[in-house]
């Protein structure tokens, strides 16, 4: 995990001194650790990384589609959009879903009507993947806004979150009051997404209220909400 996450703080860093050592360590015998490389290369503008990735969009196998589709994504190369836009009719799910939010981080803006479309599947993880497309996306169109909005009216709680953290992304922070009462209720899941997203959105005012979180029974709670405190001032602090 931790040679996993350096590979990517490099390309982060954009330390093209690294490249070989990137390189090298494609070979290394735990797969998360030779993609991170592999993906950092590509992000470091390795030609031979991003078509390697580009031509796994093609593989029989769909657990290799979805994570190339992913990859492209981080690496964030614009001639990979023709690519994953044929993802977006692939038969599975998964890589389904990940060539849609690659191709949000693109701001492919022509597969914005396929995104939207996915929000009224009837898998809900499809829908919430979606919104989250169309919050990387930025697109601020009213057609866009109107159908996240309904969203936040979705059966799942999980999706209506998600639609909260969009529609913060697009400019409305219309979605919060439903994310202060879902850190009432008692889904450990929930609330942990409540915490990363009000780390994004959330007020000083906000702040005060997670404090009651601080000595939550559960210490994952407890320390999410803490890391989320910080981070709202030093928001505030800009």
């Amino acid at each position: 995990t931790i040679r996993a996450e350096a590979a990517k703080a490099l390309a982060t860093v954009r330390d093209t001194d690294s490249a070989g050592l990137l390189k090298a360590m494609v070979e290394d015998s735990d797969g998360r650790v030779a993609d991170a490389c592999l993906i950092a290369l590509g992000k470091l503008g390795n030609t031979q990384a991003k078509n390697s990735f580009v031509s796994a969009l093609e593989s029989t196998k769909q657990e290799v589609r979805t994570k190339s589709a992913e990859a492209l994504g981080d690496i964030g190369d614009e001639t990979c959009i023709p690519a994953l836009r044929k993802r977006l009719k692939d038969w599975n799910r998964d890589a389904k879903l990940a060539a849609a939010v690659a191709l949000s981080k693109l701001k492919d803006r022509e597969s914005i009507p396929a995104i939207r479309e996915l929000l009224l599947d009837k898998d809900e993880i499809a829908r919430e993947k979606a919104v989250v497309a169309l919050g990387f996306m930025g697109d601020t169109e009213e057609l866009t806004l109107k159908a996240v909005r309904k969203i936040l009216e979705d059966p799942n709680g999980m999706v209506r979150i998600a639609a909260a953290d969009t529609l913060h992304r697009l400019g409305d922070d219309s979605g919060k009051e439903f994310l202060v009462r879902a850190l009432e209720t008692g889904d450990k899941d929930a609330k942990l997404k409540v915490l990363t997203v009000m780390g994004r959105m959330g007020t000083l005012k906000d702040a005060n209220v997670l404090e009651n979180l601080l000595n939550d029974a559960d210490r994952s709670i407890a320390i999410a909400a803490a890391r989320t405190i910080v981070l709202i001032k030093q928001r505030a602090q800009k």
